[in-house]
């Protein structure tokens, strides 16, 4: 749905998603050595640091230097390189703390990638995709997976996401920048 409305930029969200899907089972492996009680704590920072950039985000949201509508959109060498190695970071992350890595994806996208926040939105979303697929098999692997529990979850974000979708083009700029 995020395609359909034109909130996707292929190329980064894809280099982004490749980076995330190494970076995945690289953290998944790693989980695997570290005991449950230290991921635990882990994890709790891990969501305070994603908290961090969601209001780091919030306030260098309109400072960020990104690509005006119509603008030729291309992505240098340099920036391709730092977006694999933010994707490797973001999937590691994710897949060995077990906490989702949308905001820093998304900040990855503005600040990297330059991309604007529709664009930065739907495109975070391609990247996620790789990511939890990659993730989700090497956790798998490892028989860390429950599929009651995923079916649920990606019924729930399947049906929230279409909403969320629809509702991203309706919503005036400033409501998006306080709401992600």
């Amino acid at each position: 749905s995020h395609f359909r409305e034109g909130n996707v930029v292929i190329r980064p969200g894809v280099i982004l998603g490749l980076g995330g899907m190494i970076g995945a089972v690289l953290g998944a492996d790693l989980s695997q050595h570290v005991p449950e009680n230290s991921l635990q704590l882990a994890a709790g920072w891990a969501l305070i640091f994603l908290a961090f950039l969601v209001w780091l985000r919030m306030k260098l949201g309109t400072r960020i230097n990104t690509t005006a509508d119509g603008e030729t959109y291309r992505i240098t060498t340099k920036q391709g390189a730092v977006g694999t190695g933010v994707g490797m970071i973001g999937g590691a992350a994710s897949a060995f703390f077990g906490v989702g890595m949308a905001p820093f994806v998304q900040l990855a996208l503005m600040t990297v990638m330059r991309l604007p926040l529709l664009q930065s939105i739907g495109t975070t979303m391609l990247a996620l995709c790789f990511i939890s697929f990659s993730g989700s098999l090497a956790l798998a692997t490892h028989g860390d997976l429950s599929l009651v529990h995923m079916a649920g979850v990606t019924i729930g974000m399947t049906a929230g996401s279409y909403v969320g979708v629809k509702l991203t083009r309706r919503a005036p700029i400033n409501l998006l920048r306080f709401a992600v």
